[in-house]
């Protein structure tokens, strides 16, 4: 039976492979390998039952046929089978004679943007063979373990920096569908799906509640609709799905419901129940704004997610969305979609959120709201949870289920407390519809004064045991600290409790955290290193550029590493821009537009997982001469205006010439790359080829990269992750004090005026 255990050894042999960076990639790595596990397991069951049953998936490509065996393939032939037949036999997946067209369609998307990151073809037969020790999923115990597996993996997202967007926690997923209680025949879509938690909810409520038959069953399945913009969380979703018994998650969609003009939403588009939770501060790329009307027009994900979830409902639909406070007195747009709000829906209740609900992901104070759609509102109801006495939602202490105890009880019977309020249409300021109306039970603030204070408390506590605890934080290293480090370490955990570390300061910190571990801070050599002549061997250089430059390398490094022009290691590509004016040129269709990769399409040293733009198949041959798109898993650079910003491909895709490709077969060398060159793109300054901050293809190539062994690459960018989670978590701390300091001098001086 599979238990987290088995989960764990499946990890910690895939933190041995080099093509795996970070917890995001060896979950997409593991959840492709369950789905195509499971689905067998459940194929084999309706073989049993269905004489003429025929798979989706061709037999050679069927999980029994290539893993199943424990002596199977192993090795580079394995991996082989894996990138070139398995891989791409799925992407271009034909319907099957007999074979249900829904589940084609599945795989075939589902596989359209999943990888195999691994690099051995020995350590991924290792973690084949463990799910097939394991994982039956024909028993009814082990899919019931692995169900709370599944949600265990997903929780961790919460913590896995931008990936936290697509975990909402289990309590509040719980608690927004239990209120809503759909019923057995009533649609529910989560347009946001992220990892598909509301829907998982919305599934097992109608379960418990209302399904008697079969047929019953089968009724809820096809109620269960969700849309996911990213292709891990999509990929999450429907194994999700797949795993809580959807036979055919054929509702889960990948793409972008703000994709689509609001016009062209029908009747048949229309849901009885929507439940969300966009992503806070999220921002659409242009031209999505577009879709709306034109007082509703703005770039903000979740006031577009709003307006969308106003359209899309039946009348006497009901909704619950989580958003952020700037949602409730915003101005502009924000003002226009609460205008809307009270005039199209009944808004009868907001559940007002504590700091830390969604941490660590994010801090920022959020709200629910619920609202039925057919009539305006007349009054609302406003519930200020309350987290237990004293403390507050944090990582290692986050909400559960009781803390919405509280509201439950409240709910059926409202009466007005010191934690709950009413407030009628007509008291709302008529001009603004400002819905954030503090709760009159603090009229003397003296309540709200002493609970800040208190939580302003915990968090100076908190960010002191972090500064007083510096040396067992740097004990838990992955490798040696410097002295140096030590000492920016120090100097930020300082700086923390005094001033705002920003987002400015953060990404300083880290491109400083890199400057030292190429100077050697954060490595040292092991017996068992190839020598740095064996390591550059094996890199691929450019053919095409000569460097005439002469400027010496920027700063010492230990003497077992060797300073490298870029090209003599790599060859790179820069990409291009269709001429914008030509509308041939450029797509809108999701199906059939390629992407076209731009600085902001690229997270900092992230994965570039979706692109703002599309071009089509004309402008490929125009303007990049036919040119094949990046493939997945290459090495981005800008070096134009955001110098130096790197990322990795999580798609094919195309880039404008802003940025830079690398040709790089090594991912030890391609990781070590995406930390190094933001820091040493600053240095490039001393070419006189630049200009501001912007180079052009000769500068690029000319820049100076100091190449440890390649086993010290590996420990370098281990020491860097390890790094920048403790000034994340320093800055984090810090900004705990600080919006908690902030709040006690609001109600200070908000009781001094009162007197």
């Amino acid at each position: 039976m599979i238990t987290q255990a088995t989960i764990k050894s499946i990890q910690d042999v895939m933190r041995k492979d080099v093509g795996i960076d970070g917890d995001a990639q060896r979950l997409g790595q593991m959840v492709w390998m369950f789905f195509l596990k499971v689905l067998d397991d459940r194929e084999t069951e309706s073989e049993l039952f269905e004489d003429a049953f025929v798979s989706a998936i061709p037999e050679e490509l069927r999980w029994r046929a290539w893993a199943a065996p424990d002596e199977g393939q192993t090795g580079d032939a394995l991996l082989r089978f894996v990138n070139n037949d398995l891989f791409d036999g799925l992407k271009k997946l034909k319907l099957r004679q007999g074979a249900n067209p829904e589940m084609t369609k599945v795989v075939r998307g589902l596989f359209s943007d999943a990888h195999n990151y691994m690099k051995s073809g020995t350590l991924l037969r290792q973690v084949i063979n463990l799910l097939n020790r394991d994982l039956d999923f024909n028993t009814n115990e082990d899919r019931h373990v692995f169900g709370d597996i599944y949600e265990s993996l997903l929780k961790g997202l919460q913590s896995a920096g931008d990936a936290g967007e697509y975990y909402t926690p289990r309590p509040v997923t719980e608690f927004m569908v239990e209120l809503l209680d759909p019923k057995l025949t009533e649609t529910v879509l989560d347009p946001a799906a992220g990892t598909g938690g509301f829907l998982l909810c919305a599934l097992n409520h109608k379960r418990d509640r209302y399904v008697d038959s079969v047929d019953d069953d089968l009724i809820v399945q096809d109620s269960i609709r969700g849309v996911e913009k990213k292709p891990l969380p999509h990929l999450l979703c429907v194994t999700n799905m797949l795993l809580h018994g959807i036979d055919v998650p054929k509702n889960i969609r990948h793409g972008n419901t703000l994709a689509r003009p609001l016009r062209d939403y029908g009747a048949a588009d229309r849901v009885d129940i929507v439940v969300t939770n966009p992503p806070f501060q999220g921002m659409e790329e242009d031209g999505i704004e577009k879709n709306f009307p034109a007082g509703l027009r703005t770039r903000e994900t979740a006031d577009l997610f709003l307006a969308l979830t106003l359209h899309i409902l039946k009348q006497q639909g009901r909704a619950a969305i989580v958003l952020p406070d700037s949602s409730l007195f915003g101005d502009g747009v924000k003002q226009h979609l609460r205008e809307r709000l009270l005039n199209e829906a009944n808004l009868h209740t907001i559940v007002r959120l504590p700091h830390g609900v969604f941490s660590p992901y994010t801090d920022i104070k959020t709200n629910i709201l619920f609202f039925d759609r057919g009539r305006p509102t007349e009054d609302i109801w406003f519930y200020e949870l309350q987290p237990p006495t004293g403390e507050k939602f944090t990582k290692t202490k986050p909400i559960v289920a009781a803390d919405f105890d509280q509201v439950r009880e409240w709910w059926a019977n409202r009466e007005v407390s010191s934690f709950a309020w009413k407030v009628e249409r007509s008291q709302l300021d008529a001009e603004t519809a400002n819905l954030n109306v503090r709760n009159p039970a603090e009229a003397d603030l003296s309540a709200a004064f002493v609970r800040a204070l208190e939580t302003r408390t915990l968090a100076q506590s908190g960010l002191a045991a972090l500064r007083g605890s510096i040396e067992g934080v740097l004990a838990e290293a992955p490798g040696p600290v410097g002295e140096h480090t030590r000492e920016l370490i120090d100097y930020l955990a300082d700086l923390a409790g005094q001033t705002p570390l920003t987002a400015g300061v953060v990404e300083d910190a880290r491109v400083a955290l890199t400057g030292l571990a190429l100077r050697g801070e954060l490595s040292v050599p092991a017996v068992d290193d190839r020598t740095i002549a064996e390591t550059l061997a094996g890199y691929t250089p450019s053919e095409s550029r000569i460097v005439r430059s002469t400027t010496p390398p920027p700063f010492d490094v230990p003497a077992h590493w060797k300073w490298v022009r870029l090209v003599e290691i790599t060859d790179f590509f820069v990409g291009r821009t269709p001429p914008t004016q030509n509308h041939q040129l450029w797509s809108d269709n999701l199906d059939t537009g390629l992407p076209w990769t731009t600085i902001t399409d690229m997270p900092r040293r992230g994965m570039v997982e979706s692109t703002g733009r599309l071009i089509t198949a004309s402008a490929v041959d125009e303007s990049f001469g036919g040119r094949a798109p990046v493939p997945v898993d290459t090495l981005l650079m800008g070096f134009k205006l955001s110098l130096g910003k790197t990322a990795i491909t999580a798609i094919e895709t195309f880039h404008n010439e802003a940025i830079a490709s690398f040709q790089i077969e090594d991912d030890v060398l391609k990781r070590y790359l995406l930390w190094a060159i933001p820091y040493l793109a600053r240095f490039a300054g001393s070419n006189p080829a630049v200009r501001g901050s912007t180079l052009n293809a000769k500068s690029v190539g000319a820049m100076w990269v100091p190449v440890p062994p390649a086993e010290e690459q590996e420990r370098i960018v281990r020491s860097l992750r390890w790094g920048v989670e403790v000034i994340e978590d320093i800055a984090y701390r810090g900004e705990e004090v600080r919006g908690a300091s902030g709040h006690v001098m609001k109600l200070l001086t908000a009781r001094t005026d009162s007197l």
